[in-house]
């Protein structure tokens, strides 16, 4: 989930800076008055694809779990599993949109979500379970961001003590909050158009690889 989630607030790659220009995003955007053969649609497509490895990698995972480690999944909880994984990750691509919008290039989205990410999975009991031993600002700091809350709905799915149909409705409503709070950020940051000063950047790089 760390690694889809990365992959999914680093996809400011595909802004005109970074591969979308050379993708021709513009154009779609001028050939058709239809949405879907505009930049939303290759937006729409990347969080997509995403999304999708992210369910192969959960298939692998659990399976592997299932056939190697004897993880009992109980029938009755996949419903929960499946609702907190597509709130999580509907959670995580807006934010990803937003981290884009934040960015100034692709390069530095990239950079942006893997400083932001890292210490979020940290902080939020993803990486090493802290337990009673972290400070207690750290505790306040992970229960306010999203990852802990995927993270703990998702282990309830898979805990054998937990109670059918293993929903934790209020770990999802932060997820929900957040995706809120990101599609917001999102709408009034996040533009096709690179931003000020990086187009010459690259048009700078791709003269000099031109001119080799």
């Amino acid at each position: 989930f760390l690694d889809r989630t990365l992959d999914l607030m680093a996809w400011g790659s595909l802004r005109p800076d970074g591969g979308a220009g050379r993708l021709g995003v513009a154009e779609l955007g001028t050939k058709s008055d239809d949405v879907a053969d505009g930049p939303c649609a290759l937006g729409a497509g990347a969080v997509g694809a995403a999304v999708w490895i992210g369910v192969i990698a959960l298939v692998v995972m659990v399976g592997l779990g299932v056939l190697a480690y004897d993880v009992n999944v109980e029938l009755a909880k996949i419903p929960a599993m499946a609702l907190t994984f597509v709130v999580g990750s509907i959670c995580f691509a807006v934010l990803g949109i937003a981290v884009a919008g934040i960015a100034k290039s692709a390069s530095s989205a990239s950079a942006l979500a893997n400083a932001t990410i890292l210490p979020m999975a940290f902080v939020s009991d993803i990486f090493i379970n802290l337990g009673g031993d972290r400070p207690e600002w750290l505790q306040v700091v992970g229960d306010l961001l999203p990852l802990r809350h995927f993270g703990i709905a998702f282990a309830e799915t898979m805990s054998p003590f937990s109670a059918t149909p293993a929903i934790l409705w209020d770990r999802l409503g932060v997820l929900v909050l957040w995706a809120g709070a990101g599609a917001v950020l999102a709408r009034r940051r996040f533009r096709w158009d690179p931003a000020p000063g990086s187009t010459g950047r690259s048009s700078r790089r791709s003269g000099r690889r031109s001119s080799v």
